[in-house]
């Protein structure tokens, strides 16, 4: 054991030896090597905060269509720029426009009975109703003389009949029975307009200008309500967007600051902007705090697209 002591003793004294003395026999200064080393510069840090990002349009949406249904023809195509409003596919609307044309006759049934009673009865209807009146009489005045007083009972029962309906003709319809006719016309409109709003739904339309960026159904192909199956952008101008800022690094930036932007795909491209907002809430991702924070450019170029990555510094 003494003598594995010993040599391992010789051979530190010689490993700093070497050090000392050096390869070329020349004795190392410790002083010296130090000074040497912290004569070299330091690596300076990007000034502002530093985040990675992405290009995305200036306004964009996913587009669902409200209610089921079999795609009967799709009118764009992926890259297609589109107006607002222009129709993007149909849905089959077989069941939808025969809703819609019953409840179309619906209502002109109603309608039209509400004419009929407002407009109260008609001359000949008044003046069949005064020559019952007469008959009445008459055969009240024939029975009154000799006939048997059952008879005489009946025709003056007749009579008040008569009578009766006459007054109600010239009174013209109640007041509540056109109450209810107008319920039933407002009832049926209401159907009309609901069969037009389904029959509407069977249509996906763009709500704003744009390029339509993805399209996933084909004609024949079920479609579920809610379920996205387009997306529009709208190129014009272009945003850059980030999610990698921190709760630490949020707090030392301000809407308005200077914004530099470089992108990954374009190497010689280099823009500027401004910081234009910054989410005021923030969200929980992997255990840290993260914030969305939105970059507008002065300038925009041809060649970006659509989730192209970006580094973004944002001076302070």
């Amino acid at each position: 054991m003494k003598r594995v002591g010993i040599v391992l003793f010789i051979l530190v004294v010689i490993v700093v030896g070497y050090w000392r003395v050096g390869p070329g026999g020349t004795t190392r200064d410790p002083v010296k090597t130090v000074a040497s080393e912290e004569a070299i510069p330091p690596v300076k840090a990007p000034a502002g905060v530093v985040a990675e990002a992405r290009v995305v349009p200036v306004r964009s949406a996913a587009l669902s269509m409200p209610a089921g249904g079999i795609v009967a023809e799709v009118l764009v195509r992926e890259g297609d720029r589109v107006e607002e409003g222009a129709v993007l596919m149909r849905l089959d609307d077989t069941r939808q426009r025969a809703a819609l044309a019953q409840a179309a006759a619906q209502l002109q049934r109603a309608e039209a009975h509400l004419a009929q009673l407002k407009a109260g009865p008609r001359p000949q209807e008044i003046e069949a109703a005064e020559a019952a009146v007469e008959a009445a009489r008459a055969q009240v005045t024939k029975v009154s003389v000799a006939g048997p007083p059952l008879e005489v009972t009946i025709a003056r029962a007749e009579l008040r009949r008569a009578e009766t309906q006459l007054e109600m003709l010239r009174a013209g319809e109640r007041p509540e029975n056109i109450a209810v006719a107008e319920a039933d016309v407002a009832a049926a409109r209401a159907a009309v307009a609901q069969a037009g709003a389904s029959l509407r739904e069977t249509e996906l339309r763009a709500p704003f200008a744009g390029v339509v960026a993805a399209l996933n159904p084909v004609a024949g192909e079920y479609v579920a309500p809610g379920a996205p199956v387009a997306w529009l952008a709208d190129d014009s101008a272009w945003t850059v967007e980030t999610e990698d800022l921190t709760e630490y690094g949020v707090v030392r930036l301000s809407v308005g600051a200077p914004v530099s932007i470089s992108i990954d795909a374009i190497p010689d491209l280099e823009l500027t902007g401004r910081l234009a907002g910054i989410k005021p809430m923030g969200e929980n991702r992997l255990g840290d705090v993260v914030y969305k924070v939105v970059v507008v450019p002065d300038s925009h170029d041809p060649r970006l697209r659509w989730n192209m990555t970006a580094t973004v510094t944002i001076g302070e």
